[in-house]
């Protein structure tokens, strides 16, 4: 716990105040960016696709300003997400979601092949949809 304490983190209820700790907002170093990135998608991001829209990458998080830089790093590595708020409209939480995406299909593929994930659904999900667009 003190690590996280350390680099920012507060103790108790902080999914509204989370941010990316300083260290890795300052940094200048890609593969450090990378890593970040990719966790951060790995464990609040989704991967999804409709035959008919094409490909998503998302994240979905109660911090603004955790969802604010996220889009900040990614934009150091040439990645553009869109960003927008919303409430979801069932269950007990009626704090909105911050929600950052991107539908181009080039910067989801560049995203999935380059910062990827280590979330097993994710990489299925990618590796069915490659295989669909492949096959037609």
């Amino acid at each position: 716990m003190a690590f996280f304490r350390e680099y920012g983190f507060p103790q108790g209820r902080k999914a509204e105040t989370v941010s990316v700790p300083k260290q890795i907002l300052e940094s200048n170093d890609e593969n450090i960016i990378g890593a970040f990135l990719r966790g951060l998608f790995s464990t609040d991001g989704c991967f999804s696709y409709q035959v008919d829209r094409g490909p998503r990458v998302e994240i979905q998080v109660k911090s603004e300003r955790l969802r604010n830089e996220f889009v900040i790093l990614a934009g150091r590595l040439g990645f553009s997400f869109r960003i927008y708020s919303y409430l979801p409209p069932y269950g007990k939480n009626k704090a909105p979601l911050q929600v950052a995406y991107t539908t181009q299909r080039k910067q989801v593929i560049r995203w999935m092949e380059e910062i990827g994930s280590i979330k097993d659904a994710h990489l299925k999900r990618y590796k069915n949809w490659k295989m669909l667009i492949e096959g037609s």
